[in-house]
């Protein structure tokens, strides 16, 4: 059966075509003419999940709301919408944006926006059908124009570095993150890493790309929970990238441990303080922190 348009996120012309209500609230945070881009995400019903002895398990199904995503120059509003009525809006400022995560799992995806608030770092995550990616991908790139560039020590040229010994996945996944004119200042692939002593434990690590531009630190990887004993293949369906913004990088340090060291970065500012920690070989947790040093930022080991 063939689904009907109005289930897959489109984009809206402009905030004349919204209902008066959203449009009210969407000119309360931001101008009209401010508006870079507004899109329409419709309900959805999803499963719940359970995992079980490493067996994922749905059990029964909940509905998401009608929401409209609105991007501008100064902040992004998510909008949930009940027959017609504004249900709730959250604004989150760009400017203290600290992590934009996105997943995709063949039609199934979500995006999940981190924001330092005045004493903890918030997050709201907006489920969709893949359809709607392209769509999406346009709201997160108007985003990711207000990031402020950095100029950061060059591993190799980098409009030449090399990704020929990156798995084809991650390679078109980590081109197809990049903007126009960001530029990309070093990149490294970590494969999968599996405790030494535990063979059978569930691996330590997913295979992942690091990636630093001049606008964000860059995180491309498998989903986690795809080592668990259901059906590992699915791996290949499976994408999370993570793009934490330079501006807000306040630490980088390396912690070694048995099986990998840490990287540990932390981002925001004041309480609201978002820590990512990432267990990488041990040359290439280095070699990462020595390339975020030049963001003003002192590198670590603890």
């Amino acid at each position: 059966m063939r689904r009907p348009r109005g289930q897959f996120p489109e984009r809206i012309e402009s905030i004349a075509d919204l209902p008066s209500p959203i449009a009210e609230v969407i000119r309360q945070a931001e101008p009209g003419d401010a508006l870079r881009e507004i899109i329409r995400i419709p309900p959805g019903a999803y499963p719940f999940r359970r995992t079980v002895w490493g067996f994922d398990l749905p059990f029964g199904w909940r509905q998401t709301a009608e929401r409209f995503w609105a991007v501008g120059e100064r902040a992004a509003m998510v909008i949930d919408v009940e027959t017609g009525a504004v249900r709730s809006a959250v604004t989150v400022p760009l400017a203290a944006l600290v992590e934009v995560c996105v997943f995709q799992e063949l039609l199934y995806s979500w995006i999940e926006l981190l924001w330092a608030g005045q004493d903890a770092v918030n997050s709201i995550r907006v489920e969709y059908n893949s359809v709607g990616n392209e769509l999406i991908y346009r709201g997160l790139t108007r985003m990711r124009e207000t990031f402020p560039r950095r100029s950061l020590p060059v591993s190799g040229s980098p409009s030449g570095i090399d990704l020929a010994d990156f798995p084809f996945k991650f390679q078109s996944f980590l081109r197809t993150s990049l903007m126009a004119g960001e530029t990309l200042l070093t990149a490294v692939y970590q494969p999968a890493i599996r405790p030494a002593a535990r063979r059978w434990q569930p691996f330590i690590s997913p295979n992942r790309t690091f990636a630093v531009t001049d606008l964000n630190v860059l995180v491309i990887a498998d989903q986690r929970n795809r080592f668990l004993r259901r059906d590992r293949a699915a791996t290949d369906y499976s994408i999370v990238r993570h793009f934490y913004p330079l501006e807000q990088l306040q630490q980088a340090a390396v912690e070694p441990g048995p099986d990998a060291d840490h990287l540990r970065l932390r981002f925001g500012t004041g309480a609201a303080i978002h820590d990512a920690t990432f267990a990488v070989a041990a040359p290439l947790a280095q070699q990462l922190c020595h390339a975020l040093c030049g963001n003003g930022r002192e590198p670590g080991r603890g």
